[in-house]
């Protein structure tokens, strides 16, 4: 497994407690910058242009990333078609949320990506597994950072490998974690 050169990281991770659980995934990254609110695209091009990896983490949709508005509360894009150009020039990005696979293959881009993903008992039942507990889906989340955390220093291929070994344990056992499982790829 390849160790990545980390020389800066930019997290964008909009404030959200229904995706706190995925704190953990970039504490220990040395060199990092977090951003948790929006900023606008010419702002957040920029912060991208500066960094060598690009990690986004919470809801989301194919068209991009989420980011609760401070005056409205409602969801605004964070990361949309504005910022494809230059999430292009990384290949060792981290998209997590839900559909980012469909942002991911649109825009011909790089990284460690989902496709819809469980993180709420709602999106389950949303998603056929009918009705879960709450339990199974904490189990699922944060079995689910504490593999990303472990091994997010190395290449998207390892970490994949590493989230389909580790996570898929836990998904013969709790259906959330199954269904999440097979909808993590990298490319």
């Amino acid at each position: 497994m390849d160790n990545l050169q980390l020389s800066t990281t930019l997290i964008i991770h909009p404030e959200d407690l229904t995706t706190k659980f995925l704190d953990p995934i970039y504490t220990s990254i040395p060199n990092k910058k977090l951003i948790r609110d929006e900023l606008n695209s010419e702002r957040l091009n920029k912060e991208m242009e500066s960094h060598s990896r690009i990690i986004m983490l919470g809801h989301g949709t194919s068209i991009g990333l989420l980011c609760p508005c401070p005056e409205t509360g409602r969801l605004e894009q964070i990361v949309n078609i504005y910022h494809a150009w230059e999430l292009s020039k990384h290949s060792e990005n981290v998209y997590i949320w839900c559909n980012a696979d469909r942002f991911v293959l649109e825009h011909d881009l790089s990284g460690l990506y989902s496709g819809m993903f469980i993180s709420e008992v709602g999106e389950a039942a949303y998603c056929g597994l009918g009705v879960v507990s709450q339990e199974l889906v904490d189990e699922s989340n944060t079995r689910f950072s504490e593999i990303m955390a472990e091994f997010i220093h190395l290449n998207k291929f390892s970490i994949l490998h590493e989230l389909k070994v580790r996570y898929g344990q836990l998904a013969k056992t709790n259906p959330i974690a199954a269904y999440n499982v097979e909808r993590l790829f990298a490319r």
